[in-house]
């Protein structure tokens, strides 16, 4: 949804649109903003708890596929990646998640090839075939999420916030795509070195 067909919804004009991006809407169109994004509410409200998902922002997102996506779908991706960061921010409030054994430091300090190489040392699978992707992901601390329509213009991306390592990824590629996207383009490749604000 554009800021246009947004400020139409909620009978606005678009530069209220982006006043409300930048400053916040006021309590009186909350309502109207929730019903026009079909979300709850209580979406627009931010407990002191929660993560500083404003900090998540494009320098800090290794974009798989930069020059297929417009600047607008890049935007919308960091998007679900804030809306990601409140998520598992919940899901770790109730359940206990793997930390993260991903050796960034260390892979920061080799080429793609040697990275790749000690991390299946450091995972015991050396050469031998890799199991899911997404869930031997996850067992190592990265946490992975799936990205809605904009998936395929963005592809996949990464990232670190606050020291933890996320994957998004397009969940209607095949299983075979969605295993080259996590494990060479974003573990092998070594791009969470390059990412992150902490």
């Amino acid at each position: 949804m554009s800021k246009v067909q947004l400020a139409q919804l909620i009978s606005v004009d678009p530069r209220t649109v982006t006043n409300y991006e930048t400053n916040g809407a006021p309590q009186s169109k909350t309502v109207a903003l929730a019903e026009a994004l079909k979300v709850m509410p209580s979406f627009f409200t931010i407990h002191p708890s929660e993560p500083a998902i404003e900090d998540l922002s494009e320098t800090q997102v290794w974009f798989r596929s930069l020059r297929k996506s417009t600047a607008r779908q890049r935007k919308s991706a960091i998007g679900h990646g804030r809306s990601a960061l409140l998520l598992f921010h919940w899901i770790e409030s109730h359940f206990r998640l793997p930390n993260c054994d991903l050796p960034m430091e260390q892979m920061a300090q080799m080429p793609p090839e040697a990275s790749a190489l000690a991390l299946r040392g450091d995972w015991s699978y050396g050469e031998n075939p890799l199991p899911n992707m997404v869930s031997l992901a996850e067992s190592h601390g990265i946490r992975v999420f799936c990205l809605p329509s904009v998936g395929k213009e963005v592809d996949a991306f990464s990232f670190v916030f606050d020291g933890q390592p996320y994957i998004a990824v397009d969940a209607h590629k095949t299983p075979e795509r969605v295993r080259f996207d996590i494990f060479i383009r974003q573990l092998y490749d070594g791009r969470f070195r390059r990412t992150g604000n902490g």
